[in-house]
């Protein structure tokens, strides 16, 4: 009986059509009737691997694959940096189910959390308490972590499903995702570096609420089950209270608590506020997720712009006033104006 070889592989520079040079992974396989035949893959470019260590990390993953079968493989752990290579490779390939949504945020985890700690340890060298341990130190909220644990989870269970490991360690891992309550600002009466409202102070007199310790602060909508040390759940509120007054005035169609952010964001640009000031009261980290998702331009207000076009031509084509009398087709009905210019260049749909 042949015994089976640990593979390791071979790389090899060559040169491609067009003169470039790029790393060559070279391997035998296996066939059904005992024999071996030569595979090769394409790497990449030498621009892409400058040098035989990048190249060699980059085939770690399929190197493993190639020995899968092999007994020597669990006597030789494999690292987390070709752990997570392989799970890419697998799970997140073309024949990935999960959206582009989730593949982009596993890879963000990766690159940012898990490879810069964990990469170069083995598979069995990593324990539970010290990845508790990390979590903790970690100055994020509880929910980024619980998702760090989570991912790291679903990739030791893929190394148990290829049996490089018997156990998945991150199992014992304990991290909570509940909200840290003191920085929960939405509900608590708690100073989040956002200037409150006098009038927005007095809309909380009448709701139920418990005032907590000598800073004053306490829990808006606070739940008598829990004797007022917790708020009602955003569920439960939503079914008692906002379903049905949003079936009363007629609202129709899906919308929650979130729903509220969109509408937060539009009436502060709609006001003209600095987006700046729009970005930061929303906690955006970025500018172009406050502009392109969350805030939306107001009907009359394009209406208005619309109407200043119109202005602009009158005034071309006639002797009248600065443009600053007719800011509306409103103003220009009140002053008089002739409206057929306004039939002629119409007004684009959905104004």
């Amino acid at each position: 009986m042949r015994r089976t070889r640990f593979q390791q592989g071979s790389l090899q520079i060559v040169k491609r059509a067009g003169g470039r040079k790029a790393w060559e992974y070279r391997w035998y396989e296996l066939q059904a009737d005992g024999s071996r035949t030569r595979r090769n893959l394409m790497v990449g470019s030498l621009e892409q691997y400058p040098n035989e260590t990048a190249a060699q990390k980059a085939v770690a993953a399929l190197r493993a694959d190639i020995n899968a079968e092999n007994p020597r493989t669990s006597l030789t752990p494999i690292s987390v940096q070709t752990l997570v290579e392989h799970y890419r490779e697998k799970e997140l390939g073309p024949d990935c189910t999960k959206t582009r949504k989730t593949q982009v945020t596993y890879v963000g985890y990766f690159r940012k959390w898990i490879l810069p700690r964990w990469g170069s340890y083995h598979v069995t060298e990593v324990k539970a308490v010290a990845v508790e341990q990390w979590l903790r130190s970690l100055k994020y909220a509880n929910g980024s972590k619980a998702k760090a644990r989570n991912i790291m989870s679903a990739v030791f269970n893929h190394a148990v499903r290829w049996e490089w490991l018997d156990v998945n360690p991150i199992r014992m891992v304990r991290q909570s995702a509940k909200r840290d309550q003191d920085a929960h600002c939405a509900f608590h009466r708690a100073d989040c570096g956002t200037p409150s409202h006098p009038e927005g102070a007095h809309a909380h007199d009448g709701i139920p609420r418990r005032v907590h310790g000598p800073s004053g602060w306490g829990v808006v909508f606070a739940s008598p089950h829990s004797g007022g040390k917790l708020p009602y759940w955003p569920g439960s509120l939503y079914k008692a209270h906002l379903e049905p007054a949003a079936k009363e005035i007629g609202i129709v169609g899906h919308f929650g608590w979130h729903t509220f952010r969109h509408t937060y964001a539009t009436l502060l640009k709609g006001n003209g506020e600095d987006v700046k000031v729009v970005q930061e009261l929303m906690r955006h980290a970025n500018i172009s997720v406050t502009l392109n998702v969350y805030a939306q331009a107001i009907t009359q207000t394009k209406r208005d712009a619309q109407s200043r076009v119109v202005s602009l031509l009158l005034d071309k084509n006639e002797e009248k006033p600065s443009t600053e009398a007719y800011r509306t087709v409103t103003d220009l009905q009140n002053s008089g104006g002739d409206l057929q210019v306004v039939d002629k260049v119409g007004v684009p749909d959905g104004i």
